[in-house]
Formats: C-alpha cells, sequence, structure tokens
C-alpha cells in the first residue's frame, strides 16, 4: 500500500490536507489522480476501509 492510501485510510487528516502535504495543489486533482490509481476516490476508500475494520 502506498504512503497516499496509507494516509487517505488511517490519517484523521481531511483529504484536502492529505492533498496538500502530497504535493498536490488542488484536491480535485489528488481525488482524479487516487481515483485513476485505486478505482475509487478517497472517500470511498475510507468508507471501504472503515466498513472492512468493522468486519
Amino acid at each position: 500500500m502506498s504512503v497516499v492510501a496509507w494516509l487517505t485510510r488511517l490519517a484523521a487528516h481531511p483529504i484536502s490536507a492529505i492533498a496538500a502535504r502530497s504535493g498536490f495543489t488542488s484536491s480535485a486533482h489528488f481525488s482524479q489522480a487516487f481515483r485513476s490509481a485505486y478505482g475509487l476516490s478517497p472517500r470511498q476508500f475510507r468508507q471501504k476501509c472503515a466498513t472492512a475494520r468493522a468486519d
């Protein structure tokens, strides 16, 4: 799992803060790149991970 995926899944920070810390100038561009890499938006990824942890 990449650092970006780990931060998105585990960090309590907003996605926009993770995008900025990852070097993206906009959260929209970060979300687009994330979706391209993982097939889900960062929010969907977090929700999927939360569901998996609850099971």
